[in-house]
């Protein structure tokens, strides 16, 4: 399958209300998305989950190379995205990680903690994969967390030049 009919898939099964709770998110839309980006989801130390942080654990930490974080995905319930960018950026901060995302599993933002302004003025883009083009949502997604393009610094340059773009 390619990324395009994962996503369609899970915006027909997320529009059948199959995502119960914030488990299913992460193991059956987070992980299966990251693992069609070419993440390594059988190697803890670069796909790692429950990632310590001071104060807490951030859901996914994706790491280049191992342990060192490069991206932070926080994970909510279906439906429960409301109000916690402030978990997210606090643990983003602590860390220096340049892509922060936020995701109920149908919507997902993507942020640029490192800019300037508050939580809104630092989200680059915000996607629904029940609602969205399932095609640019995978351009989207390849933008941002590709492996290859974390491993080789494209995707860090990708959302700060989207912030600049934002920002104006």
């Amino acid at each position: 399958m390619t990324l395009k009919e994962h996503i369609d898939d899970i915006s027909d099964r997320l529009e059948k209300g199959e995502f119960p709770n914030e488990a299913a998110v992460c193991d059956d839309i987070v992980r299966r998305l990251i693992h069609e980006l070419g993440w390594p989801r059988f190697q803890s130390q670069i796909v790692y989950p429950q990632y310590p942080v001071e104060g807490g654990k951030v859901d996914f930490a994706l790491c280049h190379p191992p342990s060192e974080p490069c991206v932070f995905i926080e994970v909510k319930q279906v439906g429960n995205i409301e109000g916690a960018e402030e978990q997210l950026f606090r643990y983003a901060f602590r860390r220096g990680v340049p892509i922060a995302i936020l995701t109920d599993g149908q919507k997902w933002r993507f942020f640029y903690p490192i800019g300037q302004g508050d939580y809104r003025e630092r989200k680059v883009h915000e996607m629904d994969l029940t609602e969205g083009d399932s095609e640019e949502s995978a351009k989207r997604l390849e933008r941002y967390l590709n492996y290859e393009a974390i491993c080789t610094g494209e995707a860090a340059k990708a959302i700060e030049e989207d912030y600049r773009n934002v920002s104006r």
